[in-house]
C-alpha cells in the first residue's frame, strides 16, 4: 500500500545523521499544498521518533533502513497533503516489501549462510 506518487530509489548505506538530513531535506522538497500544515503534523521530532522506530525493527542497523524508511516518510507525507489523520505509530514494515539483506536481518540472521565446515572449527597446529 501507499501512494501512486512514489517512486522507484536504490539507495547506499546511511549514517543516522546522514538519514536524518535527507528525510528534512525530502520534508523541505516535497510539493505540499500547505507547507505550513506539513510542517507543523510533521515536525523535525516526528522524523526522528519515525527514525528510530523504523530502525528498532532492524535492530538499530540504519544501514539497511533507507528504502523503508523513506517509503515509509512519503507515504506520511502524502497523507497529510491528502489530509488524511496519521497513524499514532509507525506502521510495521511491510515485509513483502524486504529485500533478503533486510529480512535476514529482522529474523536476526546471518548476511550470509554459513559454509558447513564452518560448523567445524579450525584447527591451529604448532
Amino acid at each position: 500500500g501507499g501512494s501512486l506518487r512514489q517512486a522507484q530509489l536504490q539507495l547506499a548505506p546511511f549514517k543516522d545523521a546522514e538519514l536524518r538530513d535527507v528525510a528534512l531535506r525530502l520534508r523541505e522538497l516535497y510539493p505540499a499544498v500547505d507547507r505550513n500544515a506539513m510542517e507543523g503534523r510533521l515536525p523535525t521530532a516526528s522524523i526522528d521518533a519515525m527514525i528510530a522506530e523504523i530502525t528498532a525493527g532492524f535492530r538499530g542497523d540504519v544501514g539497511v533502513v533507507p528504502r523503508q524508511f523513506l517509503r515509509t516518510l512519503v507515504n506520511a507525507m502524502d497523507m497529510i497533503d491528502e489530509g488524511v489523520d496519521l497513524p499514532a505509530t509507525v506502521p510495521p514494515v511491510d515485509e513483502a516489501a524486504l529485500n533478503e539483506d533486510e529480512r535476514r536481518l529482522i529474523e536476526q540472521r546471518y548476511p550470509y549462510d554459513p559454509e558447513p565446515e564452518d560448523e567445524a572449527g579450525y584447527s591451529v597446529e604448532f
